[in-house]
């Protein structure tokens, strides 16, 4: 959740704090109990299949657990009995001292085993002092309705995924804070972001254009709304007497369905 004016567990929205979490992630344990080895590290909102649109910087921090308990140690935030407990803060976002344990919402409709993914997380952030507890989300509907309750306050954590699309556009814009209650599942809301997106969307030089998606991701990537984990492998099988499928579209596409022809 990444609303600024989230009103409980504010720890969550420091950048240093999900720094933490992203070097608590042990992407390549992901990648062999999950994806069965069928796919790669990745800390980009747009996905390989956006070609040099993808910013080369943007790239996932190493699993490195010690480097992630000595950030939240320099923070503040003392290990009691395995679990690090947050103090109390004041102000207009006062909350009384309490553990880093916070629920993860996970969807029934991802296209991966959520359940084995939130196990994967659950015991690598353990070992950082991190307590996570499953909520099942139901649908897509159902998941997402408790993402956006009372416009983005009443949750802390949630896993999804995400399909990439050739043009940066849509993924960019789903965290603006147009978005929000329709594509918009974080909460995140920047204004110098929305410029920025806006902005893009109507430079006509390629160059200029690439420059300013670059600029964005590199923005996303230290804020992290998301900590992105793993980009997926796209498999498909057919016979060898077909051709003309454009795989790296993954469907998204009337080619997909219009191109297939037999081999002659």
């Amino acid at each position: 959740n990444s609303n600024p004016v989230k009103p409980q567990n504010r720890e969550l929205l420091d950048p240093k704090v999900k720094e933490a979490l992203e070097y608590a992630t042990d992407r390549q344990q992901l990648i062999d109990v999950v994806f069965n080895g069928y796919a790669e590290p990745w800390a980009n909102l747009i996905s390989s299949q956006s070609g040099d649109w993808v910013n080369p910087a943007v790239k996932p921090l190493p699993y490195d657990p010690d480097k992630a308990n000595e950030i939240l140690d320099s923070l503040g935030y003392p290990m009691e009995g395995g679990v690090r407990q947050v103090p109390a803060t004041t102000g207009k976002y006062a909350q009384p001292a309490h553990p880093m344990s916070y629920e993860v919402i996970v969807p029934a409709s991802l296209n991966y085993n959520g359940e084995r993914y939130f196990e994967v997380i659950k015991d690598n952030w353990a070992d950082v002092g991190v307590e996570l507890k499953l909520k099942p989300g139901g649908d897509t509907a159902q998941a997402y309705a408790l993402e956006t309750a009372g416009n983005y306050t009443k949750f802390d954590l949630a896993v999804w995924n995400w399909v990439g699309y050739v043009d940066p556009d849509f993924m960019l814009s789903v965290m603006t804070r147009d978005q929000w209650h329709s594509w918009n599942d974080t909460g995140y809301n920047d204004p110098a972001y929305d410029a920025m997106y806006v902005k893009q969307s109507r430079l006509v030089e390629q160059s200029e254009r690439r420059e300013l998606v670059w600029k964005m991701q590199a923005k996303l990537g230290r804020e992290r709304p998301y900590i992105h984990t793993v980009g997926e492998e796209i498999i498909m099988a057919y016979s060898d007497e077909w051709e003309g499928f454009e795989l790296q579209l993954g469907a998204y596409c009337k080619c997909y369905y219009t191109g297939p022809h037999l081999t002659q």
